[in-house]
Parts: structure tokens; C-alpha cells; sequence
């Protein structure tokens, strides 16, 4: 990760909110409102000990989802373990995005739209497990 991408994940460990609300920005231009991508959940990333007890090279372990929200409507729950996703975008060629740290999913928010499917691998208890998740929406 850059150097960047490392303040950026010392910040989001500070705060105690969904990473949605950690990202947060306004259009520089007018200052009107942003549509963004939403997932509804709040990650952290895999500790050392982790990735050797999953064999795994990076994920992001869920804390918490946001009730209602589109993490908690795909049934991702707290205490899974999500390893990466692939976009489903109709007109693409699908590619797989490893989650190894807050930075990925930051980079894969920024390139999202809203409504907006992925296939999501996740880690539940000892099984894995993929499923579908659409994107929500917010707007600041």
C-alpha cells in the first residue's frame, strides 16, 4: 500500500462508523451532493494470526452490519470473513477484486455505482460461501 493508502486505514481504525460514513466527500465543484455506493457494514482488517488459522494472504473480518442495510439484506453477517467480490456489470468482462485490506475496498467504492451487483466470497465459521450483494445508495 502507499503511503497514502496507510494514513487512509489509520483514519478509518479512529473512527466508530460504518466505512461509507469514514468516506465521505462532497463535490468539490458546486458542493452539491455525491451519490456513493453503500454496503452497510463496518471491517477491519485480518489480523496475523487470522490469515494463518483461514490460510489466507489478506480479508476483512465483518464487525457489524447496518440493519436494513444491503449487507444485512445479502445476509453477510457479523463475524464473517469476506476474501474478495466480483462486480457483475452486464457490459464487462467480470474480474475478481481481492479484499486484502481497507484500501481495496476504498478503491473498489470509488469505481462502484450505486444498485450496482457483486458476487461476494465470504468465510462463515468454517465454510465458504458466495453471495450476491447490491449496492445501495447514499447521499450527503
Amino acid at each position: 500500500p502507499t503511503e497514502d493508502d496507510r494514513r487512509f486505514n489509520d483514519d478509518l481504525r479512529k473512527e466508530d462508523a460504518p466505512l461509507e460514513k469514514r468516506m465521505d466527500r462532497l463535490d468539490e465543484e458546486d458542493g452539491a451532493a455525491v451519490r456513493k455506493p453503500y454496503l452497510g457494514l463496518m471491517v477491519r482488517e485480518l489480523t496475523d494470526e487470522e490469515k494463518a488459522v483461514f490460510s489466507l494472504s489478506g480479508g476483512l473480518y465483518v464487525e457489524r452490519v447496518v440493519d436494513g442495510g444491503p449487507a444485512t439484506r445479502a445476509d453477510i453477517r457479523a463475524g464473517d470473513i469476506i476474501v474478495s467480490l466480483v462486480p457483475i456489470k452486464i457490459d464487462e468482462e467480470p474480474r475478481r477484486v481481492a479484499l486484502r485490506d481497507l484500501a481495496a475496498v476504498r478503491r473498489y467504492l470509488e469505481s462502484a455505482e450505486p444498485g450496482e451487483s457483486a458476487s461476494v466470497d465470504i468465510i462463515r465459521g468454517s465454510r465458504k460461501k458466495e453471495i450476491t450483494l447490491r449496492l445501495g445508495s447514499r447521499t450527503d
